[in-house]
C-alpha cells in the first residue's frame, strides 16, 4: 500500500511514509490509523480495509491549493475522502485528510 500512495502522489509532491529527515518547501507525510480485514466469505476476509491519514505541508500559503491535486488524485484512485483539518507547525501550514481504501485480496 505504501508504494500505490508514494507512486500517486509524487508527481504532486515528495510523499514520505511516517516521516521525513530531508527539508523541503511542501512535501506529504501519510500513515494508517487502523486496518481491518473485511468483506468475508465462509469466515475468511476477502479484502482489507486501510484508514490513511495524510498530511501535506508547505511553506507559502499559495501553496495550499495542492492539497484538492492530492484530495482529487487519491478519489479518482479508489479512495475514499473521510474528512480534513488544518495544521500549523512553525513556518509550515498543513492540510491534514484522511482516506479510506478497500484493497481486494
Amino acid at each position: 500500500m505504501n508504494s500505490k500512495i508514494i507512486k500517486l502522489l509524487k508527481h504532486i509532491v515528495p510523499t514520505f511514509y511516517q516521516e521525513t529527515k530531508q527539508s523541503h518547501d511542501k512535501y506529504c507525510i501519510f500513515s494508517y490509523y487502523d486496518e481491518k480485514d473485511s468483506m468475508f466469505y465462509d469466515d475468511e476476509n476477502l479484502s482489507e480495509t486501510y484508514y490513511i491519514t495524510i498530511n501535506y505541508w508547505y511553506k507559502k500559503p499559495t501553496d495550499m491549493v495542492i492539497y484538492k491535486q492530492i484530495k482529487n488524485t487519491l478519489k479518482s484512485n479508489g479512495f475514499t475522502f473521510n474528512g480534513s483539518s488544518d495544521l500549523k507547525d512553525g513556518d509550515y501550514y498543513g492540510k491534514n485528510m484522511d482516506f479510506i481504501y478497500e484493497e481486494m485480496l
